[in-house]
């Protein structure tokens, strides 16, 4: 059985949405910056920002490394952001920083 008041007055869920608005996804912090989609992330998690930021600006491709992945499409990059262990973020921003790697070594 579960335990949630659903019977929440809707003008009181909306104050209290709006008390959370502008402020980090992660730990409701104040932000230190807003991704590319508009999510605010304080200093302490900018790094899924810049993470959301990436893949909007390289159109939110499939990215891989073992073991971790994240599927092509916006939804599925967001949501990694914003629900992924601190672990898996930082693997796929690796990925990122090889990517990156490999482009330069073919500008060179």
């Amino acid at each position: 059985m579960s335990h949630l008041n659903t019977n929440i007055p809707t003008e009181d869920m909306e104050d209290a949405l709006e008390a959370l608005d502008g402020l980090c996804t992660i730990c409701e912090a104040i932000p230190a910056i807003h991704d590319a989609k508009g999510l605010p992330w304080c200093s302490e998690h900018a790094y899924r920002g810049e993470f959301v930021n990436w893949g909007a600006k390289h159109g939110w491709l499939a990215l891989e490394l073992a073991p971790y992945a994240v599927a092509q499409g916006e939804w599925f990059w967001v949501n990694a952001a914003m629900l992924g262990d601190d672990e898996y973020v930082w693997q796929m921003l690796l990925a990122i920083e090889e990517i990156v790697y490999q482009e330069s070594e073919h500008v060179a």
